[in-house]
């Protein structure tokens, strides 16, 4: 269990945040639910990394200062299995960030379903984290 004071609220907030994803995925595939869906799944993965981070600086490394090295990180504690997907996930939030067509979104929401089962998954390993 997470010992740690910081990393319990940042738990709890990710958590939150999961919840919402996984409402909004449970949504109708219509434009506004898609739009809707993307702008919680990129709330969700920076709550992700930013734990991540906080994780491995609890264990005491502190290399972890960008998304992308706080996603290695996280591997090498053993909190995440799969590094390229996450990094598949890091691409998906940089294109919804940073520009805007439906075709675009459309790759970003199918990838927001493989997000879903792979927070779940890190939260359940963070449920465990000291």
């Amino acid at each position: 269990m997470v010992v740690d004071e910081k990393l319990v609220n940042q738990l709890e907030q990710l958590k939150k945040a999961t919840a919402t994803l996984s409402e909004a995925l449970a949504l109708e595939p219509i434009r506004i639910n898609i739009d809707g869906t993307i702008q919680r799944f990129e709330y969700t993965f920076e709550l992700s990394w930013k734990m991540m981070q906080s994780a491995a600086r609890f264990k005491g490394l502190f290399e972890a200062n960008s998304p992308r090295d706080s996603i290695r990180t996280a591997a090498q504690i053993g909190l995440i299995d799969n590094v390229e997907m996450w990094f598949d996930f890091l691409d998906a939030r940089n294109k919804a960030s940073h520009l805007y067509d439906e075709p675009a979104a459309d790759l970003v929401y199918e990838t927001t379903k493989k997000f879903l089962p792979e927070i779940k998954l890190l939260i359940s390993k963070l449920e465990q984290f000291n």
